[in-house]
């Protein structure tokens, strides 16, 4: 099955995000708790550094509800990572899991890569194990994440696309099928 980089289904899109959106993303982080982030000055400079992909999620309409990335890329080893950043109120309704779908999907479309590995702490374990079945657990980094006030241990899971492209891919065809498409453009009479 060929797959392709879909970056909006019916009730979210991911639009490119650059270093005016950074400021967005910073915001988010800290309102999520992370408190060892830069200043925001040396935030907004280093947006972008490392990063192969970053997308705002949005409603269609243009309603900021998270933001999302495809980083570390590693041509070699065939594989990159996966970041999303969501607020709980936003997350809790399904949209978090439709906007890891697309950033996954949109990996594995665009790159030769062999597996996305993203990482998330206890604080938000339970909430990615359920949704997708083809993750695999990598490994624990005890310890190593410094967040709201204590030290979390970091688990790391990879996503491969052999299962992806079995499992996965259909839904994601799915859950693009249906959106609203953009009027077709008007063409000027001869």
């Amino acid at each position: 099955m060929r797959i392709f980089p879909h970056l909006q289904s019916r009730r979210i899109r991911l639009r490119p995000a650059g270093a005016r959106d950074s400021i967005k993303l910073y915001e988010l982080l800290l309102g999520l708790g992370l408190n060892t982030l830069p200043s925001p000055d040396d935030f907004v400079s280093a947006f972008g550094r490392g990063v192969t992909a970053s997308f705002l999620v949005e409603t269609p309409g243009g309603d900021f509800l998270g933001f999302c990335s495809l980083h570390g890329m590693s041509p070699a080893g065939h594989h990159v990572e996966g970041g999303i950043y969501m607020s709980p109120e936003n997350s809790a309704n399904g949209v978090g899991a439709e906007a890891s779908l697309l950033m996954i999907n949109y990996a594995f479309a665009m790159w030769n890569v062999r597996k996305v590995y993203f990482q998330t702490t206890e604080a938000s374990l339970s909430a990615i194990g359920g949704d997708l079945k083809v993750s695999h657990k990598e490994g624990i980094l005890s310890g190593h994440q410094y967040f709201s006030g204590q030290h979390w241990d970091v688990h790391v899971f990879a996503i491969y696309r052999e299962e992806w492209d079995q499992f996965c891919a259909h839904a994601v065809e799915r859950l693009v099928r249906d959106r609203p498409r953009a009027p077709a453009a008007r063409r000027a009479p001869a």
